[in-house]
């Protein structure tokens, strides 16, 4: 779980491995872990799993998925946590 702040966070699954430690902070292009076909065994291929809430309320996370690129340097910044 990523807490973005302002009650914004964002969760990642399916991940084969994870790249970030709890409290670490990241910004914008870090990557978080890597996918691959045996992440989860169950026919579907090489998905993820992507959920972005601010406070309870579901949200799309469509708008907030782009390609990342290094060379962008986000300045956004954020804490990873464990989800519990």
């Amino acid at each position: 779980v990523v807490d973005h702040g302002g009650g914004y966070l964002s969760l990642t699954a399916r991940l084969l491995s994870v790249a970030v430690e709890e409290g670490q902070e990241i910004e914008a292009g870090t990557v978080l872990g890597r996918v691959g076909p045996k992440a989860v065994d169950d026919g579907l291929g090489t998905t993820v799993y992507v959920e972005v809430r601010h406070g309870s309320r579901p949200i799309d996370p469509a708008p907030y998925l782009r390609p990342s690129k290094k060379s962008r340097g986000g300045k956004s910044k954020a804490k990873s946590r464990s989800r519990r």
